[in-house]
């Protein structure tokens, strides 16, 4: 009989008939449909979803608040982030002579207004075309708050 073990297997995959746990999903599947009947089973299934459901969603309202944590514990120990900083900004800065490395984007625009006070009109409107400021017909403090307005300060 060993012999035919091997023709008997190939007999299996060749007519398509189940094999190992797809008879015990078959089982499973017939033993819901007798215990809870055909009404109930849709029922269930719908229930198995909202709760699987409800654990996605906590799973990843707790993944952001760890997020969150880490991007606060890494701001309080001085570890530098990746941050992306618009290239108009980092040109501004260039322009006004400020470093840009290690700084966050609130930082590099704070620094940015304070070094417009200590500037020639010249360097103001150039630092004005980078930001996309139009400076035609604005005195020093116009153009100032306008490049302010810009950098959403």
């Amino acid at each position: 009989m060993d012999f035919l073990s091997p023709v008997i297997d190939a007999s299996r995959l060749q007519f398509g008939m189940p094999a190992g746990l797809e008879i015990i999903i078959i089982l499973v599947i017939v033993g819901l449909l007798l215990f809870l009947g055909p009404t109930k089973l849709p029922q269930l299934a719908r229930g198995i979803g909202k709760a699987l459901g409800e654990f996605r969603r906590g799973r990843m309202e707790i993944e952001r608040q760890i997020r969150q944590e880490v991007d606060a514990a890494a701001t309080h120990s001085g570890t530098q982030q990746v941050v992306e900083i618009s290239p108009r900004l980092v040109e501004a800065a260039k322009e006004l002579k400020i470093d840009v490395l290690g700084r966050r984007e609130r930082d590099l625009k704070m620094e940015i207004i304070r070094a417009l006070d200590r500037k020639s009109e010249n360097k103001l409107r150039k630092v004005a075309g980078f930001l996309g400021v139009t400076s035609d017909g604005l005195d020093h403090a116009q153009l100032k708050d306008r490049i302010g307005e810009a950098l959403g300060i």
